[in-house]
Order: structure tokens, then sequence, then C-alpha cells
């Protein structure tokens, strides 16, 4: 690949707005050790965020949703829960540079629109105090950013992504999965971003074996909208139309298999969403025609 064209400056300022306040809307939220954490990976992707630490006896002015009545009559005494915010973890966005990602119906390819979705992401957590990681793969794990916190990772993750020396090859998401659980070995969240297209039979075992206590998983879907239906009445006559992954081509007519092609994508879209959603993992679709920050800012509460 010759040269990504990222656009992230719009983007960035977007995030920055949004990222400005918590998911309750003040300005700054202070950590326990008292600094400043602008934005978090709890805001960001909705994930559990608390884990149960302690009962104590309840007092007025207390949310008496909090009660815990099994543990109250147990006790003789009104208990409430008290949690406390998780450790940072890892986050470690899992994207996929094959080659179905470089196309386009529109002019953005599906991989440099992943590029600025990531690069965007990354921005807005790089003030949470967790780690952020890239991992790129193909078939293979092709390059790694480990895990590291602050701006000049934000800015070493975006140098990785505008290298087009990385992107290009075949896909094997199984393969690439059992490689990412050698080099990430503890408590992290996975990002995988991907147009899921070209799955190997195997897949869905790796992603449930990937799908873990250990793990969190979330799936973003990047899709160009040609990837699921090609539009109605818009070619007349024959069109060559070529494998991604090899040299081989075919002639077709795409008027007549449409509906077909239309019903295959969403049979396949749902048996993903299905696997992801069976093993209780986020899952995000985007189509390369939209904006993407509008859905994001959603995830933060903000619009």
């Amino acid at each position: 690949m010759k040269e990504l064209r990222l656009n992230l400056k719009p983007l960035l300022r977007k995030a920055f707005l949004i990222t400005k306040k918590d998911i309750t809307g003040s300005e700054d939220r202070m950590t326990g050790s008292g600094k400043k954490q602008v934005g978090s990976r709890r805001a960001l992707f909705g994930a559990k965020g608390f884990e149960f630490e302690k009962f104590r006896e309840f007092v007025p002015g207390d949310d008496a949703e909090k009660i815990d009545w099994i543990a109250s009559l147990r006790a003789q005494k009104m208990l409430v829960r008290v949690y406390s915010e998780e450790q940072n973890k890892d986050i470690i966005f899992f994207l996929d540079v094959s080659s179905s990602m470089s196309y386009s119906s529109h002019g953005k390819l599906k991989n440099e629109y992943a590029a600025e979705l990531v690069a965007t992401l990354c921005f807005a957590l790089a003030d949470s105090g967790d780690n952020i990681g890239l991992v790129m793969f193909t078939d293979h794990i092709i390059n790694v950013v480990p895990p590291a916190a602050g701006k000049q990772q934000f800015m070493r993750i975006v140098r990785e992504l505008t290298n087009p020396t990385y992107y290009e090859g075949n896909f094997d998401l199984g393969k690439s999965i059992s490689q990412l659980m050698r080099f990430e070995k503890k408590s992290a969240v996975i990002v995988i971003v991907s147009d899921f297209i070209g799955l190997k039979p195997d897949w869905e075992h790796m992603f449930n074996t990937l799908a873990s206590p250990q793990y969190e998983v979330i799936g973003i879907m990047v899709r160009d909208p040609m990837d699921n239906q090609f539009p109605e009445g818009h070619y007349i006559g024959q069109i060559v139309i070529a494998d991604p992954f090899s040299n081989d081509q075919l002639l077709m007519d795409p008027n007549r298999i449409a509906k077909k092609y239309k019903n295959y994508n969403e049979e396949e879209i749902d048996k993903i969403k299905n696997v992801f959603r069976k093993s209780k993992s986020g899952f995000l679709m985007l189509y390369t025609d939209e904006l993407f920050m509008d859905k994001v800012a959603r995830l933060f509460g903000k619009t």
C-alpha cells in the first residue's frame, strides 16, 4: 500500500470536547489518589468499571437501590454494597490491516476509516491512566505497540497507523487471536476492529477462548456500504470483481445476484453479532460513509 490519508485534526478536536466531561457531566473527576482524570475506559466502552468491595450499614441519604436485602436479612440490619473502581487495565486495539480493508466505493478506504477510529479512541483514552496498545494483524500479527499510558503513547500509535508498509495481506482472525493471547497474558480490554470478511471456520472457537473472564472483548465492524449490498439499478451489464486475498477474478451481473448477495451478507453479519452476544462481548457496527464520532459520543452519553 502506497499511502494512507488520515484526517485526524477535526476528529481529535471533537474527541477532546467529548472526553472533557465525565459520564456524569462534571468537568474533571478525582481519582482515589487525588489526581484529576479526564475520560476513562469505563465511560468510553461501558465496561463494568466497579467491583464489589464490602458491605456497610445503611445510613440516611444512601441510595436505597444499593441495599442488599439478602445480606441485610442475614445480618438483621440494613446493609448496602460498597464498590471500588477497577484497577487500570491494558487496552489493546486489535486492528485488521488485511487486503479486504483496502477497499472503498466512495473515497474513504476501510483501513483509513479504521485507523482514524483507533487514533481517535486512543486520544480519548490518553489521560485515563490505562495502558493503551496497538496490535496490527492480517493472517498473523505483523506489528505490536506494547501498552503504555500518556500522550507520547498516542503519538507513537499514530506513527504506526500511518505507516503503509504494515497494510495488505491475507486474513486469519483465529490464528491472530491465538498469537495475541500468547502476547497479552494479563487482564485486558481487547478491541477488535475489522470488516470480518473472509472468516475461517475455526474463528469462532478461538474467539470464544479469547472472550474469557480474563479479557473484556469489544468488536467494531467497519464496512463499506458495498460490502453488504449492490445499489439497485446502478449497473448495466456485467462487471469484473476480484478476490482481495488472491488474484482470482469473476465476471458477473450484479443486478441478477443483488438479492442473494444482500441476503448472504445479512446472514453472515447476524452470525457474527450472535457470537459476540453469546459471549457477552460488546459489538458496534460502522459504515465508512457515516461519521463514527456520533456513535462514539453516544458511548460517552454526551448526545
